[in-house]
């Protein structure tokens, strides 16, 4: 048995916002599955901006990098490669 895996730890997201803190021996878990505030690259490619993954699916959303049809030619295309006309 080691004991040093039942010491109390705080995420290493603390500083970021999250109030986590566990036995170290489920840290791993922790920031794998629950935290909200571990930094994940944008899924979109072109983008790479890493998103806090409580703001990914906002920023999934709003993203210029996203892939859209266009309206006119019904292609899927970057949005920001559209031209906005009004």
């Amino acid at each position: 048995m080691n004991i040093v895996n039942e010491l109390l730890v705080y995420c290493p997201n603390k500083n970021d916002g999250c109030l986590y803190q566990g036995q170290r021996q489920l840290l791993s878990f922790h920031l794998k599955e629950e935290c909200l505030f571990t930094k994940l690259e944008c899924h979109n490619e072109d983008c790479g901006e890493m998103i806090l993954k409580k703001d990914l699916s906002k920023h999934m959303e709003n993203c210029k990098a996203r892939m859209v049809k266009c309206e006119i030619c019904k292609a899927k295309v970057q949005l920001s490669t559209l031209e906005v006309s009004f």
